[in-house]
């Protein structure tokens, strides 16, 4: 008799096993889940800064309008992606600042922070701006729109 052992191993049997617990180790460790926290809070801030950047760009009247038209498609666990969406409606010249007519200057608005106010006057002819005592805001003048339903100037500002 010899006393030599013999110790048989069934590679294949042991590779399939460690393969299986591989394979299960991202859930184990919640990686998906981490990884969807920081994406989505990734696009929160995100959505801020590109809310501030515009608010500092332009001369809104009412800035929370931005915050409305900004949105998050939010990452899961199973699809590890997000996005920010931002569209909204063509500005009308009234949500930027403006300032009425005179007896001898057109009306003027502003479009950009870093801009000044600009007088609303094309050939000559000067635009102005009334409110109804019902609250109406009417702009005529040069810069009317062709479609007398849809309200106020489409006149392109240089920048």
């Amino acid at each position: 008799m010899s006393d030599q052992s013999i110790l048989q191993i069934d590679t294949d049997e042991e590779l399939a096993r460690v393969m299986r617990q591989l394979k299960t180790l991202p859930q184990q460790l919640g990686a998906p889940n981490v990884l969807k926290n920081a994406l989505n809070s990734t696009a929160r801030k995100v959505r801020r800064q590109i809310i501030k950047d515009s608010k500092g760009r332009y001369a809104l009247k009412e800035k929370k309008a931005l915050q409305s038209e900004s949105k998050i498609l939010s990452a899961s666990a199973s699809t590890l992606e997000a996005a920010v969406l931002a569209k909204g409606p063509m500005r009308d010249i009234m949500d930027f600042m403006t300032q009425p007519n005179t007896d001898t200057a057109a009306a003027a608005a502003k479009v950009l922070n870093s801009g000044a106010m600009k007088p609303l006057e094309a050939g000559g002819l000067k635009a102005f701006i009334t409110t109804f005592r019902s609250g109406h805001t009417l702009c005529s003048g040069a810069a009317r729109n062709a479609s007398p339903s849809k309200s106020c100037f489409r006149l392109p500002f240089p920048t």
